[in-house]
């Protein structure tokens, strides 16, 4: 029976499956054997081809598990029936499971099934009772056991999708904002702002948080990061002329700030000529998932904190919406009759080539001038109190791979800490994309600044023709002037500029 798991496990399938049958020829009867049948076809099943054949392998697997579990009745195996049915499209079925391991005790894990199970529920129902019940399970493992890295984000993600109560989000924003006064008393500020952006999130309008967050900025003396969330919270809140009011007298108080003084606040405020660089961030593998959603749990904590610089900008919903139907319309034939039992599944939208081209169309029919120029992919596992997220940043345009990484981290909020070193890398290794909004004798304005990366003296090369350089020599917070430092063929206003790496 062993050797069956572990010749299966090592992908070679058909020892397995020899190995199953000597096992049954010994003791058909062995009290074990069903066991370890379930386990050689769940695993038969993970390496399967074919969607059909999944789900078939998945049936009989679990068929074994409600076998052995008549003769070894235990949480170990009620816990692996309810996976399967998640798995295997049939929720409903694992309902009367679920009960029967509460009645034995409660833990972590049980826990997290239910909460897998409750969604799963509602995501081929349909009924929003089981979306309630799925947050009312992720809230009770998210207070009962912090060290699970990704039940909180999960919730949080439920809450900003589905419009959480206040109760909920109060939940989510108070626990940021224990998070960021740890980490203040420790003196590490970039976490701590990291923080106060998504309690920011959670609670727009939230006077304790902007308030902390601004003076964390005062007290540092950090007057550009104090004009960042300026500029942040008037985004995120258009209908309020405060924030506006606000930047503007944090301007006008450095005296004829660059903005002001070239009359450039229309394009501030217009916004269709700030391009940032888009990064299209997959789901990353999951190596060892305990969520149900686990894949899509790191894809959304990297695209947050990638958002958190301006210089870059994770590529919207919509985005993944039509790949996503791209990638479902490809198989839709060959599934067409098993449907109704992958919806209740999470279905993650892993990397492959077979995008570029879908990508590549959507760039025609799209009048959006921001096109995806990264794609972000990799796996992760997490355990408690732990994650680790490899993870691989590539060029589109050029196919080519930039930097391939690692990212590990421990404690409560390591998701955040993973995410946060990851985005930081990434803008590190990515040019600042800058759009020429007006040219004055010899200088040039782009609508990219501080907030975007910028720094005086850097130096910016024309994208559609590199040979011709040009260095910054003021800034503020969303322009930048610069000067050609060779003369060329003329320039207008809607060319781009992106910064050289080599050069500072």
């Amino acid at each position: 029976q062993d050797m069956a798991i572990l010749e299966t496990r090592a992908g070679r399938i058909e020892a397995g499956k020899a190995y199953l049958e000597k096992a049954t020829a010994v003791d058909p009867a062995h009290r074990s054997l069903s066991i370890t049948r379930g386990i050689v076809l769940s695993l038969q099943a993970d390496a399967a081809r074919d969607e059909e054949t999944r789900l078939a392998l998945k049936d009989e697997a679990a068929d074994a598990f409600r076998t052995a579990l008549r003769d070894n009745p235990g949480m170990a195996l009620l816990q692996r029936i309810i996976e399967l049915d998640i798995e295997r499209g049939y929720p409903e079925d694992a309902q009367q499971y679920l009960e029967q391991a509460r009645e034995i005790g409660s833990s972590t894990e049980l826990k997290r099934i239910a909460a897998n199970l409750s969604q799963a529920l509602y995501q081929k129902t349909g009924n929003t009772d089981y979306l309630e019940k799925t947050i009312d399970e992720l809230e009770s493992l998210c207070e009962s056991a912090p060290d699970d890295v990704l039940a909180c984000y999960r919730l949080e993600m439920l809450g900003m999708e589905h419009t959480g109560t206040t109760r909920l989000r109060n939940f989510l924003t108070g626990r940021h904002m224990q998070m960021a006064r740890n980490y203040e008393k420790e003196l590490r500020y970039g976490l701590m702002v990291s923080h106060l952006r998504q309690a920011m999130r959670l609670s727009p309008g939230n006077a304790e948080v902007e308030k902390l967050l601004l003076d964390v900025h005062r007290a540092n003396g950090d007057f550009q990061s104090y004009l960042d969330t300026l500029v942040a919270l008037r985004d995120q809140n258009p209908e309020e002329p405060l924030w506006q009011y606000r930047l503007e007298r944090a301007l006008q108080s450095r005296e004829n700030y660059l903005s002001y003084r070239e009359d450039l606040l229309d394009y501030q405020i217009r916004e269709s000529t700030h391009r940032p660089s888009v990064v299209l961030v997959m789901d990353f593998e999951a190596r060892d998932s305990d969520h149900w959603n686990g894949e899509q749990i790191i894809s959304r904590s990297l695209e947050d904190s990638i958002n958190e610089h301006g210089k870059l900008l994770a590529a919207d919903y919509e985005v993944r919406r039509k790949l996503r139907d791209f990638y479902e319309s490809r198989r839709a034939l060959d599934e067409m009759g098993i449907q109704d039992r992958i919806r209740s599944d999470y279905r993650p939208l892993l990397f492959n080539a077979a995008y570029f081209e879908f990508l590549d169309e959507l760039d025609r029919k799209s009048d959006s001038r921001n096109r995806i120029r990264y794609i972000l992919s990799g796996s992760y596992s997490a355990r408690a109190g732990h994650i680790e997220i490899e993870y691989v940043l590539s060029d589109r345009f050029t196919g080519n791979e930039i930097y391939r990484g690692k990212a590990i981290a421990s404690g409560q909020d390591a998701l955040y800490r993973a995410s946060y070193q990851i985005s930081r890398e990434i803008v590190r290794r990515t040019p600042v994309r800058g759009e020429i909004v007006k040219i004055d004798d010899d200088r040039i304005y782009i609508h990219a600044g501080s907030s975007d990366g910028v720094k005086k003296d850097q130096v910016f090369l024309l994208d559609s023709n590199p040979d011709r350089a040009f260095r910054v020599v003021e800034l503020d917070t969303s322009f930048s002037a610069l000067k050609a430092e060779q003369s060329g063929s003329l320039l207008s206003p809607g060319m781009v500029l992106l910064s050289n790496p080599r050069r500072p």
